[in-house]
Protein backbone atom coordinates (compact mmCIF):
# COMPACT_ATOMS: atom_id res chain seq x y z
CA UNK A 1 0.00 0.00 0.00
CA UNK A 2 2.90 2.33 0.73
CA UNK A 3 4.19 1.78 -2.79
CA UNK A 4 0.85 2.85 -4.26
CA UNK A 5 0.59 5.94 -2.11
CA UNK A 6 4.10 7.40 -2.36
CA UNK A 7 6.77 5.59 -4.37
CA UNK A 8 9.40 8.26 -3.93
CA UNK A 9 9.09 8.11 -0.15
CA UNK A 10 9.38 4.30 -0.19
CA UNK A 11 12.51 4.59 -2.33
CA UNK A 12 13.84 7.26 0.06
CA UNK A 13 13.35 4.90 3.01
CA UNK A 14 15.15 2.10 1.18
CA UNK A 15 17.99 4.34 0.02
CA UNK A 16 18.38 5.93 3.44
CA UNK A 17 18.60 2.56 5.12
CA UNK A 18 21.07 1.27 2.52
CA UNK A 19 23.32 4.31 2.98
CA UNK A 20 23.04 3.96 6.77
CA UNK A 21 24.07 0.31 6.56
CA UNK A 22 27.12 1.11 4.45
CA UNK A 23 28.04 3.97 6.78
CA UNK A 24 27.69 1.64 9.77
CA UNK A 25 30.03 -0.89 8.16
CA UNK A 26 32.56 1.87 7.47
CA UNK A 27 32.22 3.14 11.05
CA UNK A 28 32.80 -0.36 12.44
CA UNK A 29 35.90 -0.80 10.27
CA UNK A 30 37.17 2.63 11.31
CA UNK A 31 36.58 1.80 14.97
CA UNK A 32 38.64 -1.35 14.57
CA UNK A 33 41.40 0.68 12.95
CA UNK A 34 41.34 3.32 15.69
CA UNK A 35 41.58 0.70 18.41
CA UNK A 36 44.35 -1.12 16.58
CA UNK A 37 46.37 2.09 16.37
CA UNK A 38 45.71 3.15 19.95
CA UNK A 39 46.48 -0.25 21.45
CA UNK A 40 49.67 -0.64 19.44
CA UNK A 41 52.93 -1.00 21.37
CA UNK A 42 54.25 2.37 20.32
CA UNK A 43 54.54 5.60 22.26
CA UNK A 44 51.10 7.07 22.91
CA UNK A 45 51.70 10.17 20.79
CA UNK A 46 52.75 8.12 17.75
CA UNK A 47 49.74 5.86 18.16
CA UNK A 48 47.38 8.82 18.42
CA UNK A 49 48.90 10.47 15.35
CA UNK A 50 48.54 7.24 13.37
CA UNK A 51 44.89 6.93 14.45
CA UNK A 52 43.76 10.39 13.23
CA UNK A 53 42.74 9.34 9.69
CA UNK A 54 40.66 6.50 11.12
CA UNK A 55 39.09 8.84 13.69
CA UNK A 56 38.11 11.29 10.94
CA UNK A 57 36.70 8.43 8.86
CA UNK A 58 34.72 7.28 11.89
CA UNK A 59 33.30 10.75 12.51
CA UNK A 60 32.30 11.19 8.88
CA UNK A 61 30.71 7.72 8.75
CA UNK A 62 28.69 8.40 11.91
CA UNK A 63 27.50 11.74 10.55
CA UNK A 64 26.50 10.15 7.24
CA UNK A 65 24.72 7.32 9.05
CA UNK A 66 22.65 9.63 11.24
CA UNK A 67 21.79 11.85 8.29
CA UNK A 68 20.65 8.85 6.25
CA UNK A 69 18.60 7.43 9.13
CA UNK A 70 16.97 10.83 9.66
CA UNK A 71 16.04 11.01 6.00
CA UNK A 72 14.59 7.50 6.09
CA UNK A 73 12.55 8.33 9.19
CA UNK A 74 11.24 11.51 7.61
CA UNK A 75 10.20 9.59 4.52
CA UNK A 76 8.50 6.92 6.66
CA UNK A 77 6.69 9.64 8.59
CA UNK A 78 5.47 11.00 5.26
CA UNK A 79 4.18 7.58 4.16
CA UNK A 80 2.23 6.81 7.36
CA UNK A 81 -0.61 9.33 7.09
CA UNK A 82 -1.01 8.64 3.38
CA UNK A 83 -1.39 4.92 4.06
CA UNK A 84 -3.97 5.68 6.76
CA UNK A 85 -5.96 7.72 4.25
CA UNK A 86 -5.70 5.03 1.58
CA UNK A 87 -6.76 2.30 4.01
CA UNK A 88 -9.66 4.42 5.27
CA UNK A 89 -10.82 4.94 1.70
CA UNK A 90 -10.67 1.18 1.16
CA UNK A 91 -12.82 0.60 4.26
CA UNK A 92 -15.38 3.17 3.10
CA UNK A 93 -15.40 1.70 -0.40
CA UNK A 94 -15.99 -1.76 1.06
CA UNK A 95 -18.81 -0.44 3.23
CA UNK A 96 -20.42 1.19 0.21
CA UNK A 97 -20.41 -2.12 -1.67
CA UNK A 98 -22.37 -3.86 1.07
CA UNK A 99 -26.07 -4.22 0.64
CA UNK A 100 -28.24 -2.58 3.28
CA UNK A 101 -29.51 -5.96 4.46
CA UNK A 102 -25.94 -7.07 5.23
CA UNK A 103 -25.77 -4.60 8.11
CA UNK A 104 -28.43 -6.60 9.94
CA UNK A 105 -26.26 -9.73 10.05
CA UNK A 106 -24.42 -10.23 13.32
CA UNK A 107 -20.75 -9.35 13.16
CA UNK A 108 -20.87 -7.02 10.15
CA UNK A 109 -20.70 -3.87 12.24
CA UNK A 110 -17.92 -5.38 14.36
CA UNK A 111 -16.01 -6.32 11.21
CA UNK A 112 -16.39 -2.78 9.87
CA UNK A 113 -15.11 -1.33 13.15
CA UNK A 114 -12.17 -3.74 13.13
CA UNK A 115 -11.36 -2.75 9.55
CA UNK A 116 -11.46 0.91 10.53
CA UNK A 117 -9.19 0.25 13.51
CA UNK A 118 -6.81 -1.56 11.19
CA UNK A 119 -6.83 1.38 8.79
CA UNK A 120 -6.01 3.76 11.63
CA UNK A 121 -3.10 1.53 12.70
CA UNK A 122 -1.38 1.88 9.31
CA UNK A 123 0.81 4.77 10.50
CA UNK A 124 2.17 2.62 13.32
CA UNK A 125 2.63 -0.28 10.92
CA UNK A 126 4.69 1.86 8.55
CA UNK A 127 6.85 3.13 11.42
CA UNK A 128 7.40 -0.40 12.70
CA UNK A 129 8.24 -1.66 9.20
CA UNK A 130 10.82 1.10 8.86
CA UNK A 131 12.29 0.04 12.21
CA UNK A 132 12.52 -3.58 11.10
CA UNK A 133 14.21 -2.55 7.85
CA UNK A 134 16.66 -0.42 9.84
CA UNK A 135 17.45 -3.32 12.16
CA UNK A 136 18.01 -5.71 9.27
CA UNK A 137 20.28 -3.18 7.55
CA UNK A 138 22.33 -2.72 10.73
CA UNK A 139 22.67 -6.48 11.20
CA UNK A 140 23.79 -6.83 7.58
CA UNK A 141 26.36 -4.09 8.15
CA UNK A 142 27.63 -5.75 11.32
CA UNK A 143 27.98 -9.14 9.66
CA UNK A 144 29.91 -7.64 6.76
CA UNK A 145 32.71 -6.58 9.12
CA UNK A 146 35.05 -9.29 10.36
Amino acid sequence: MAWRTDRRAVLAVAAGQAVAAVATAVALLATTSVLTHLLDERPWRASADAAWPAVLTLLIAVAVRYTAVSGARMAAARIGPRCVTEASYAVVAGANRLELAAYEHPGVVDAMEAADDGAQAMADLVAEAQGVIASLAQMAAATSVW
